[in-house]
């Protein structure tokens, strides 16, 4: 008979395919079987809670390991619930349904699970799951038996077990990594330690109690004020995290009922970190290594949190990327402000200790927030010409307030800018550009100005008519030696003294030296491209390299009537300024740089050879 070529017809599972899939790709570990059997167990107890409000439940692991040195078994048994014939037809057969409704409980958030897939991962670890099982209002005893490629069996057994269930996962050869004790009682005490109900792990003759004492102000958020003892809160944080801390930030958010603590580093973290966090649902442990659930400037601190109502993914692992997330999150984030701006205005002493090790998640922070940079913009640091100052002292003492825009920049002009008296910014770090562009949205008076190297050199001191007189034969040398390396050279005095001389470019001729130097190294076809990209900026600006008319090598060379000898410091004195100003050398400039070098060499050895040393 030919089959219907139309109608309704129903999707097709393969389970075997699915479990890889659960194995590969949507839980992180095979040992996540551990967790999931806890949470049913723990939902079962909770769903009998509801009905017997009296009920105190609890969870117990063995792990049977046979004489024989057979695969050990895993057994796991609650007095929750428990599972009529119709429940386990509707449960444990049909993926997806979640399994926290019978005998008429309905779904409640409070319960843990809510995709019915957990027990799929007892496959990844096992050929059979075992299920025995007796509802709280049920009649009779029921073993469930189900196997990967989607088959089960159920059947009434003679026995009267109490209400409840119980779970037998046969290691598979390939798995028995996960069942020795040290694994299962480390998943256990890793996922349960918390949970309101006993939990035992039995092996051998021990008999393990799962417990650890609850930090109450972590789960009562009314409790988690200042009011708690710092040192033992801090000492409590190092122990559980194996790392150090400075304070703690109380934390709560109504919306997803987040409570717990924030502590902050007491080292300096790199703002390309986004740092991760150990996060409870009611009170299991979803993940350790939770990344969203805070701001991303909020890089300085660790997060240990507990959630009743954020929505968890189907691993279970982390939380969706929903607006009730986002919202925690914005709230969870103004506690932490909060938190700064209180220390920043009333204590001192810790808010300089914070920005001393934290001032680039501060300064993440006044980048992201009007009303924080408003706020603390004069409290935050930025490294100068005259060491690190805050802005609010730098606001007083220079006015424009001048910056460099790239560390290269900073490096070409710091010295010389020093010297001069100058407090330059170095705004080549992470955020203070972004920060000193909006300084005068707080301060419209004040005027923040970038200073281009080539602007350095105008505001050095000018030399006196005598002084140009007598320079000009040498500078009109340096501009016929320096032409094939598309440099004029100046005469001006400036600090420090014993500088002879400073090379400045405009940053589009610091973008043509670094492309030129780029093909110098490439292939024929590659520098011909970049030839014609960098065409434009060679006609734009020229670079300068500036001698400083109170050094005392440059007072002997306007004096040197030896041509060779002076073109040969002109030379090696544009390396050099090259040097100082942390630029990379073209070949020619590096071939320049030896060709000097060995000339060096050998005029002190003919004047060594001829007694003149």
């Amino acid at each position: 008979m030919e089959k219907p070529n139309s109608g309704e017809f129903r999707f097709q599972v393969n389970l075997s395919g699915m479990i890889t899939l659960l194995s590969d790709h949507l839980y992180s570990s095979p040992r996540v079987f551990v967790r999931e059997l806890l949470q049913n167990g723990v939902d079962a107890i909770h769903a009998r809670e509801m009905i017997q409000s009296d009920h105190a439940g609890h969870v117990n692991f063995e792990l049977i390991q046979p004489e024989d040195g057979s695969v050990p078994t895993l057994m796991v048994e609650d007095d929750g619930i428990g599972l009529t014939r119709a429940d386990i037809h509707q449960f444990l057969a049909m993926i997806g349904q979640t399994s926290k409704q019978g005998d008429g409980v309905v779904q409640s958030d409070d319960f843990i699970g809510r995709f019915g897939i957990g027990l799929l991962s007892c496959f990844v670890v096992s050929e059979e799951i075992v299920l025995i099982t007796r509802a709280v209002n049920g009649t009779e005893t029921l073993e469930w038996r189900g196997k990967p490629d989607g088959t089960y069996t159920i059947r009434a057994l003679e026995m009267n077990l109490t209400p409840g269930t119980r779970v037998y996962l046969r290691a598979k050869e390939e798995c028995v990594e996960h069942f020795v004790p040290a694994a299962i009682e480390h998943s256990l005490r890793n996922y349960g330690e918390w949970l309101p109900y006993s939990i035992w792990f039995r092996t051998g003759e021990s008999n393990i109690a799962i417990h650890r004492e609850k930090p109450l102000w972590l789960f009562q958020p009314t409790m988690s004020d200042m009011s708690l003892n710092h040192t033992e809160v801090i000492r409590w944080a190092e122990d559980y995290f194996h790392d150090s801390f400075i304070d703690y930030i109380p934390l709560f958010s109504e919306t997803g009922h987040v409570s717990g603590a924030a502590f902050i580093l007491a080292s300096p973290v790199p703002a390309s970190i986004r740092q991760t966090h150990r996060v409870y649902l009611k009170k299991m442990l979803v993940s350790d290594r939770t990344e969203h659930i805070l701001p991303e400037w909020a890089f300085f601190v660790k997060c240990i949190l507990n959630t009743n109502e954020l929505q968890p993914t189907a691993s279970r692992e982390q939380f969706h990327d929903h607006p009730i997330l986002d919202t925690a999150r914005v709230e969870l984030g103004e506690k932490l402000k909060q938190y700064i701006l209180r220390v920043a205005n009333t204590e001192k002493q810790k808010w300089e200790q914070i920005v001393g090790i934290h001032h680039l998640a501060m300064k993440a922070l006044a980048v992201q927030d009007d009303e924080f940079f408003r706020v603390m913009i004069d409290q935050l640091p930025f490294y100068t010409t005259m060491g690190q100052k805050y802005m609010g002292d730098i606001r007083t003492e220079q006015d424009p307030i001048l910056y460099a825009a790239t560390d290269a920049e900073y490096r070409q002009m710091a010295t010389v800018a020093g010297a001069q008296g100058l407090l330059l910014i170095n705004a080549g770090y992470v955020y203070d550009r972004e920060l000193l562009e909006r300084m005068d949205w707080v301060y419209p008076s004040l005027t923040v100005e970038q200073m281009d190297p080539t602007e350095l050199s105008k505001r050095l001191k000018e030399i006196d008519s005598e002084a140009q007189d007598r320079a000009a034969s040498f500078i009109h040398h340096a501009n016929e030696v320096l032409e094939p390396y598309q440099v004029r050279a100046i005469m001006k005095k400036f600090s420090p003294a014993d500088v002879p001389v400073l090379y400045t470019t405009h940053r589009d001729v610091g973008f043509l030296r670094q492309a030129q130097m780029s093909a110098e190294s490439s292939n024929i076809l590659f520098a011909a491209l970049i030839e014609e990209l960098t065409a434009p900026f060679k006609e734009e600006r020229e670079s300068q390299v500036c001698f400083n008319y109170d050094n005392r090598l440059i007072q002997r060379l306007l004096d040197c009537t030896n041509e060779r000898i002076r073109e040969q410091s002109i030379q090696m004195l544009y390396v050099q300024a090259l040097l100082l100003g942390h630029h990379s050398l073209r070949a020619a400039e590096r071939r320049l740089m030896m060709d000097g070098f060995m000339t060096w060499m050998d005029w002190g050895m003919r004047i060594a050879d001829e007694g003149g040393m």
